[in-house]
């Protein structure tokens, strides 16, 4: 299992292979991001320390801006809500000009609608 300590470091090495900067919410939240070559199946991560205090804390302001509610994200996010990730399949971790920032292919609506059903399942 592979483990970083940095958002700078996981990014770096997802996007390594790809001709795009963007990662998935979801295929980080469910490990799937590397494969291996040869069997096709994914290779297991995890953020550890500052990466995934760093991640959560770009995911909760994403979504909210209520403390309490970017608190309660940041920590499901800390502790494990891999399973309840179908509803960020259109949010990406983005870096421009060295600065991570989460973006979104969704209307208005449909934003708000995945932000609260996200939210329900925790």
């Amino acid at each position: 299992m592979k483990t970083y300590k940095t958002l700078e470091g996981f990014f770096k090495a997802a996007t390594k292979d790809k001709t795009y900067n963007s990662l998935r919410i979801c295929d980080i939240l469910n490990h799937n991001i590397f494969y291996d070559k040869k069997n096709y199946k994914p290779i297991k991560f995890e953020l550890k320390g500052k990466a995934i205090e760093q991640f959560a804390d770009l995911v909760s302001k994403c979504l909210y801006t209520g403390k309490s509610a970017r608190l309660e994200i940041s920590n499901a996010i800390i502790n494990g809500c891999n399973d309840k990730d179908e509803y960020l399949q259109c949010f990406y971790l983005d870096k421009h000009n060295d600065i991570f920032y989460i973006s979104n292919s969704l209307s208005g609506e449909a934003f708000e609608y995945c932000r609260r059903k996200f939210y329900k399942t925790l």
